[in-house]
């Protein structure tokens, strides 16, 4: 054999081990491909599922909604009623602290100085006694 046979030979081993490599390539890229195909299958059958059930529940869903959104308006008109309880609150109050500061002043305070006056005659008449 002659060196340029044995390039030759060297260079068809080479190419065989090459084409094997590629042959070995081919194989599995077509097994990941089948694996790969059986996943989205399943996603497909997953996606179908979730439609149909989101179909079936979405008419539930909305009457869930309506139904909420009539009892967070029923909770406003109770909170503006509670405004209004809160704002006849005050005005009682309001009108309480006026009438306490009326009864002062009508009757208290002439009280105090009918206490005073009295106090006053008592020490008066006592000093009128002690001198007798």
């Amino acid at each position: 054999m002659t060196g340029g046979e044995v390039a030759a030979l060297i260079g068809a081993i080479a190419g065989l081990i090459a084409a094997l490599a590629l042959l070995i390539g081919a194989v599995w890229l077509a097994m990941l491909l089948g694996r790969l195909s059986g996943s989205v299958k399943e996603l497909t059958a997953t996606v179908r599922e979730i439609n149909s059930g989101v179909s079936d529940t979405l008419p539930e869903v909305k009457r869930l909604v309506v139904s909420v959104n009539d009892e967070i308006e029923k909770v406003g008109v109770v909170t503006d009623d509670v405004a209004k309880l809160s704002g006849h609150a005050s005005a009682v109050a309001n009108d309480a602290s006026q009438l306490s500061s009326l009864v002062t002043s009508t009757v208290a305070t002439p009280l105090v100085k009918l206490s005073a006056f009295s106090y006053g005659v008592r020490r008066a008449v006592n000093s009128v006694r002690r001198k007798r």
